[in-house]
């Protein structure tokens, strides 16, 4: 492209040359003045010829940039791409479903062992404890036939030693319990445990009959005030040590109760 330019104005300056002797001379030429503009036409084509060479040199430049960039990023993506292809090579397989059921099988010995060792410690969920053999205390109530009332439920006396061959094991005293309480005790499934006892039972039991008894007295003594007061005569510390004897006497009473343990069952 540089030899070109040369030539052009080279060209040129020949025409120029010859055009301004002629001037000089006295004997212009019109013919050097058109190889003047022709080669000025010239020199204008290889001046546009060379921005264009110029811009595309630019836009090589340019691609050739950007073809360096794409090569890096083909580059790193390939390399990424055999990591992962490495990666998911490295993968275990997985366990075929025939040898998962065949790894969680359990032969008869283990299982012999297991439950040799977790025996001991366990029961079956229908498992109930038996009603203890030792005679609770009780409490005497006036009218109801020498029958003592534990914890709200009726357990009847015990009877003579001539007696007890007459009365058949398991069944003594079941006629007293109520119904849903003797189909607990017979086993049967369909009706439920309750591990409390009932208001009924709490209001017939001893302490509510203490309670009476203790109401009772308090209404008696309240009339012995009246009628001391009304007399006269006060006497407080008979009052104070009638309070206390009657206070140990509630005690006592309440402690030959014994309250109902749904866990002694």
């Amino acid at each position: 492209m540089n030899a070109q330019l040369q030539s052009s104005y080279h060209t040129l300056e020949q025409a120029l040359q010859r055009l301004t002797d002629s001037i000089a001379t006295y004997n212009p030429n019109p013919t050097y003045a058109d190889e003047l503009v022709a080669a000025n036409d010239a020199v204008d084509r290889d001046l546009e010829l060379l921005a264009t060479h110029q811009s595309n040199h630019a836009r090589v430049q340019s691609l050739r940039a950007q073809s360096h960039a794409l090569d890096s990023t083909l580059r790193s993506t390939i390399s990424q791409l055999a990591q992962i292809r490495k990666d998911i090579l490295g993968i275990p397989p997985a366990p075929s479903p025939g040898s998962t059921n065949q790894g969680n099988e359990l032969d008869v010995d283990t299982l012999l062992r297991y439950a040799a060792l977790i025996a001991p410690t366990t029961v079956p969920p229908t498992l109930r404890k038996p009603i203890p053999s030792v005679r609770l205390h009780g409490v005497k109530l006036e009218g109801d036939g020498g029958v003592e009332r534990v914890g709200g439920l009726s357990t009847p006396p015990p009877q003579p030693e001539g007696e007890q061959g007459d009365v058949k094991e398991g069944i003594v005293g079941i006629e007293r319990v109520r119904e849903p309480e003797r189909g607990w005790l017979a086993g049967n499934g369909d009706v439920g445990f309750v591990p409390w006892v009932s208001d009924e039972a709490i209001r017939g039991g001893a302490l509510a009959k203490l309670e009476g008894v203790g109401e009772g007295s308090r209404e008696a003594n309240g009339m012995e005030v009246d009628q001391q007061e009304d007399a006269g005569v006060t006497d407080e510390a008979r009052a104070e040590q009638e309070e206390q004897d009657r206070r140990r006497r509630r005690e006592r009473a309440r402690a030959e109760v014994r309250v109902f343990n749904p866990d002694d069952l």
